[in-house]
């Protein structure tokens, strides 16, 4: 993720709403700032349009950590 975060040249949690902000059956992504500077990979997120290739891999990523790929 961080790799691929580094490749796009957005932080880790910029590539994850860039990923939500794409995906189909996702209407909204709901961020909750703190401060001002946590709206940096929302800035980052909109900005980003990821290939297909790495939609697939990030979201494949996801699955495998969150152990959805171990469930048939």
């Amino acid at each position: 993720m961080c790799e691929a975060a580094g490749d796009y040249g957005v932080s880790p949690a910029g590539l994850a709403l860039a990923w939500l902000r794409r995906h189909p059956v996702i209407t909204a992504s709901i961020i909750g700032p703190r401060r001002i500077d946590h709206f940096d990979p929302v800035e980052e997120a909109l900005t980003l349009d990821l290939n297909d290739n790495d939609w697939a891999e990030i979201g494949a990523f996801f699955l495998e950590s969150c152990g959805a790929s171990q469930h048939p």
